[in-house]
């Protein structure tokens, strides 16, 4: 709901739940809706979401970039803080006093949160990775209890006693999956538009852990329709994972089915720290493409044999085409169908396997123990039946020379298809691949995103520069 007038429409006690964004784009709080107006339409739950004035970063509007303040932007701001900015005391006024409230921190920020963080209690709570310990001033800050006052972003929450759903959801699974819930650890909001809860027994911490825990699961639930067909696709793979390659070690699917309404996923946590917070260590990173190289040769699920026009249409044909659909410039479109046309001519009738495809490989998707040995998979929302070999392995390392080396796409994709710039282990890794599949083409490759429509249409040149 977005008015410009304290007029509303509306008749008091319209609503079961009442959200105010304050960061909302467009939004001008000089002309919204007073909080009185709003609280006044509820009958059961309301939310603000709101900006902190001692905030020590904001987000830029670009994707996993954020711009932190200098000393002199951040008093200007403190003092002299814009409509909307309070601490979190200020906006804890600003809440119905005969409701009890429940306040969280929203980081890294309001406007690209991937953490729910409890400021009322420990739980849930913020992970502090092996590369977040390097930076000690955050620590350091945190360990003194700063986070409440500088993190960027509220959710301030007043709603009538009652057990939340959150307590009602964990009760159901308890019933249904045979143990004992362990207690909301972590709430994360992903990127594709999905809420993950995280549970563990009270005061067990699963990133230190390696044997399963009961009670510790993942529980995924979709906040769209979209994303709602790619959980299903999740739990069918896992499933599928389990069964056909035990060695991928997917988590075990523990639930799939409906909470009051709500469609939703839960799987069993594994303990450990996913790749991601071993980017920086290059003697991990080296064993692990070894490793994940070796694994993913055992992934055929159908022979090699002449790969024939049918195959180039079903595997490659129809994806380059949604992609040229997608594009927004006519010189992408016209690369996209010169590039579809020349491995047309490389691939059709060359002897090639197909293999189970993860199809989104990397870092945060491998759970890897103290010798960067594989001992968990995760999301399979975007896996495929079949496609050509190496390119998950592709996927993985190309991933991983954008993050550790902070680069482009098309700078990764380019040193990576050059020998002479590849690393050591990345030619050992693709040429273990290719030789035990015995391909005799150095790279087959074909990747495009499955969920174009809601992805970026200007992707593809401004990477790769089409």
């Amino acid at each position: 709901m977005h008015a410009a007038h304290d007029q509303l429409p509306f008749a008091p006690k319209s609503f079961d739940l009442v959200v105010r964004e304050d960061a909302a784009d467009g939004l001008d709080l000089t002309r919204a809706p007073s909080l009185e107006k709003l609280k006044n339409l509820s009958r059961g739950a309301q939310v603000h979401l709101a900006d902190n004035r001692w905030a020590y970063k904001r987000a830029t509007g670009e994707r996993g970039r954020f711009r932190r303040h200098s000393p002199l932007s951040f008093m200007r701001q403190a003092l002299f803080p814009a409509p909307g900015l309070h601490t979190l005391a200020g906006h804890r006024r600003n809440l119905d006093p005969e409701l009890p409230a429940r306040t969280f921190a929203l980081y890294p920020d309001g406007r690209e949160f991937s953490h729910v963080v409890n400021l009322d209690g420990k739980y849930p709570r913020l992970t502090v990775g092996p590369r977040e310990r390097a930076n000690l001033p955050k620590v350091l800050a945190r360990k003194i209890g700063l986070f409440p006052l500088l993190t960027p972003s509220f959710a301030l929450i007043s709603e009538a006693e009652g057990a939340t759903f959150s307590a009602r959801l964990l009760a159901f699974l308890a019933e249904k999956i045979g143990e004992e819930a362990g207690q909301l650890d972590q709430l994360i909001a992903t990127r594709s538009n999905c809420a993950m809860l995280m549970t563990a027994p009270k005061g067990v911490h699963m990133e230190e852990e390696q044997a399963p825990i009961p009670g510790s699961w993942v529980i995924h639930i979709p906040l769209s329709p979209g994303k709602h067909r790619v959980l299903s696709q999740h739990v069918q793979f896992m499933r599928r994972a389990a069964i056909e390659f035990p060695q991928l070690k997917a988590p075990e699917v523990l639930f799939e089915g409906t909470f009051e309404g709500v469609y939703l996923c839960v799987a069993k946590r594994i303990g450990g720290w996913t790749a991601t917070h071993a980017t920086d260590d290059a003697g991990q990173m080296a064993a692990l493409a070894i490793d994940l190289g070796r694994l993913l040769s055992e992934l055929v699920v159908r022979p090699a044999q002449a790969f024939s026009a049918e195959d180039f249409e079903r595997l490659l044909g129809q994806r380059f085409e949604r992609v040229a659909q997608k594009c927004k410039r006519p010189e992408t479109v016209a690369r996209v169908h010169a590039a579809t046309e020349s491995l047309r001519e490389a691939l059709v009738g060359a002897q090639l396997p197909l293999m189970f495809h993860h199809a989104d490989l990397r870092a945060k998707h491998l759970i890897i123990d103290d010798q960067a040995k594989v001992r968990a998979t995760l999301d399979f929302g975007s896996a495929e039946p079949e496609f050509l070999p190496l390119v998950d392995l592709l996927h993985h390392l190309g991933h991983q020379r954008k993050q550790k080396q902070q680069c482009s796409a098309q700078q990764a994709w380019q040193e990576l298809r050059n020998p002479a710039t590849r690393s050591g282990h990345e030619q050992q890794a693709l040429e273990e691949q290719a030789q035990t599949l015995n391909i005799e083409t150095p790279i087959v490759a074909g990747m495009a995103e499955a969920n174009w429509d809601w992805s970026r249409p200007e992707w593809i040149h401004r990477e790769f520069g089409w």
